[in-house]
């Protein structure tokens, strides 16, 4: 099943990421870059090439976080309003048909995917092959290790 509590965690923590880098690290790297443009010769400062890198860094990683928590703010658990298809922010039952498992499901972007957490993300095997699909349609799923199909039981 999935835990509300969890994404509402990992939002948190998100944020406050975001924040530390936003209001700390990069700021401190800024100065740090400006300290080292000071000595002079900048093709042969070291100190200044690593201020840059750093930056580059801290912002690819902002860009990155800023990106997951719209991802995960965009989930919409509680205003998600169903359309009858596999989306994102869809709640599927899944029945394999080869071992009569049922799996629950949330259907996340990839960045939250996480099988174990009951995050089924939409660029995975499963997650792949039952997007756009409606409950009572059954899927053909090719592994590395094995075949299957596998029913859509419900969509929320």
């Amino acid at each position: 099943m999935i835990d509300v509590k969890e994404i509402e965690i990992e939002t948190r923590e998100v944020k406050a990421r975001i924040d530390e880098l936003k209001n700390t690290i990069l700021p401190q790297y800024r100065q740090d870059k400006s300290k080292h443009a000071e000595q002079g010769d900048l093709r042969e400062n070291a100190e200044y090439d690593n201020a840059i890198s750093n930056i580059q860094k801290g912002e690819a990683e902002l860009v990155s976080l800023q990106n997951k928590l719209e991802a995960l703010n965009g989930m919409g658990l509680d205003e998600y309003v169903s359309t009858g298809y596999v989306g994102i922010g869809s709640t599927v039952v899944i029945l394999r048909q080869d071992t009569s498992q049922t799996l629950h499901f949330i259907v996340v972007v990839p960045e939250l995917g996480d099988a174990s957490k009951g995050r089924l993300p939409t660029n995975g095997k499963l997650g792949s092959a039952i997007l756009g699909k409606q409950a009572g349609d059954v899927v053909w799923v090719q592994t590395s290790s094995r075949n299957y199909y596998a029913k859509i039981v419900s969509v929320h």
